[in-house]
């Protein structure tokens, strides 16, 4: 049997074109806005994040402090080349509104070395600086010019099927100097072709504004609670924990935050108020860039590039006072004693602490050893200890089931063939218990034991 190749070997790392100095246009050249990058793989894929030629760290599309000189990034880039661990494989260009430039990408046009009909024709009517990608699939072009207000950035629907991409601010360019054949060496000022080719592509769409949130910090709480009931809670989720959720750099995640937050509001009070509260702000956030600091530059970048669409609040008004029903309160709070509560029959798995059929919820802060004890009661639970042997749904927010869950449970004897797990996705209560119902259901069909357990007697467990 020949072994399956790796996935490192069907995908291998690419090899960028080299850079050409001198075919670099002199629009590009005169400004010091200039980044490296290195290929990098995220979640299978690779990436190109920008790296600052003064430290080869992370760089930043937004963060000046993170840029040089085009001299200084030649240099640097030629003295890698010396190194027998190279640490870039390419240049890149950081654009501002302030520069008038707007990037033209045209992904994957190329094939078997041939330009695509579509892609051509673009490339004609933009009629200025373009040139081969680092990948050599694919063609960027430069032109003078900025993308009107409303502008969506992306669209995979092209006649070639890869991605166009137009940015004038908040990106970087990966800049390779070597123009495509038959094009200008110089950026054109191309307004009117540029609105042609987003009108062909990239048609605008109207804006309409989030309802403004009369107090921040409270509104906060709001558009979390909004985010959680939302198809994509997972990725915010990951984001606001301070993971990267696939994007390359640190930066370009706080940037994908606060995008999925303006879908909700465009205040920048709010927008602050919940970046305070994610893991992703550290000490940068406050630190001083000229009159303002890095966290407001990044909620700027973000107001100023976001073109999509707005949540509609309205649908999420609930009665106000003067509606309320006239037996109610307006909070709709009702009383009772508790003497005048009819008990239910409860099945205890562990007297008074744990009940078969129930959620338990275990809070603390991470560390105290919550993960612990959960896995200590759940061992004991899937093994029978505890009375009848029964099967578990183990929820948590904090650990990993491969590096934490599973270990703990089989350290302490559980029986991991009785226990589920939340693969992917945020659990949100009321919202899911529909659904976590039915998984309990699905788990009561358990394996079944080995044939000699069997022959002890030995039965499966009982439903959750």
């Amino acid at each position: 049997m020949s072994a399956q190749p790796e996935a490192a070997d069907i995908h291998p790392r690419p090899v960028a074109v080299e850079v050409v100095p001198d075919g670099i246009p002199a629009a590009l050249v005169n400004h010091d806005q200039w980044l490296g990058w290195r290929w990098e793989r995220v979640n299978g894929k690779w990436t190109k994040p920008p790296l600052s030629l003064r430290t080869l760290g992370a760089g930043s599309s937004t963060d000046a402090q993170t840029w040089v000189g085009f001299s200084r990034a030649v240099t640097t880039l030629a003295g890698d080349r010396l190194c027998e661990e190279q640490n870039l494989d390419g240049l890149g260009f950081a654009i501002t509104k302030e520069n008038g430039i707007t990037g033209v990408d045209l992904d994957d046009c190329v094939v078997d070395g041939a330009l695509h009909p579509a892609a051509a024709e673009i490339i004609d009517s933009l009629a200025s600086y373009a040139e081969i990608s680092p990948s050599g699939k694919g063609v960027r072009i430069i032109v003078e010019g900025s993308l009107p207000e409303g502008t969506r950035n992306k669209t995979s629907s092209t006649p070639w099927g890869g991605a166009l991409e137009v940015y004038d601010q908040g990106r970087y360019l990966t800049i390779t100097g070597r123009p495509a054949v038959g094009t200008t060496g110089t950026v054109e000022p191309r307004q009117e072709q540029l609105e042609w080719l987003i009108d062909t592509y990239l048609p605008r769409r109207e804006q309409t504004r989030a309802v403004p949130a009369s107090n921040g910090h409270a509104f906060a709480y709001e558009v979390i609670d909004a985010i959680g009931r939302a198809k994509n809670a997972p990725k915010f989720q990951e984001l606001f924990e301070g993971g990267l959720a696939g994007k390359p750099s640190p930066s370009e995640a706080v940037q994908a935050l606060l995008h999925m937050l303006l879908f909700y509001t465009d205040d920048a009070t709010v927008l602050d108020a919940i970046m305070r509260k994610s893991a992703i702000v550290d000490g940068k956030w406050d630190s001083k860039r000229g009159d303002s600091t890095w966290g407001a530059n990044e909620i700027e970048a973000a107001l100023r590039n976001y073109t999509g669409e707005r949540y509609d609040w309205t649908r999420q008004k609930t009665p106000s006072q003067s509606e309320a029903a006239p037996d109610e309160s307006p909070t709709g709070l009702v009383f009772e004693r508790l003497s005048e509560v009819e008990m239910r029959s409860i099945v205890f798995v562990d007297k008074p602490l744990l009940q078969a059929a129930a959620f338990h919820l275990v809070a603390g802060r991470k560390g105290v050893g919550k993960g612990t004890l959960l896995a200590d009661w759940v061992a004991k639970i899937t093994r029978g200890e505890l009375g009848t042997k029964r099967n578990v749904i183990w929820i948590g927010s904090e650990d990993s089931a491969a590096i934490d869950i599973k270990p703990r449970i089989v350290a302490a004897g559980g029986k991991p063939e009785h226990i589920i797990v939340v693969k992917s996705g945020w659990v949100q209560l009321p919202r899911d218990i529909d659904e976590i119902r039915q998984a309990a259901v699905d788990l009561s069909d358990v394996p079944s034991p080995p044939s000699s357990a069997r022959a002890r007697g030995c039965k499966s467990p009982a439903p959750c």
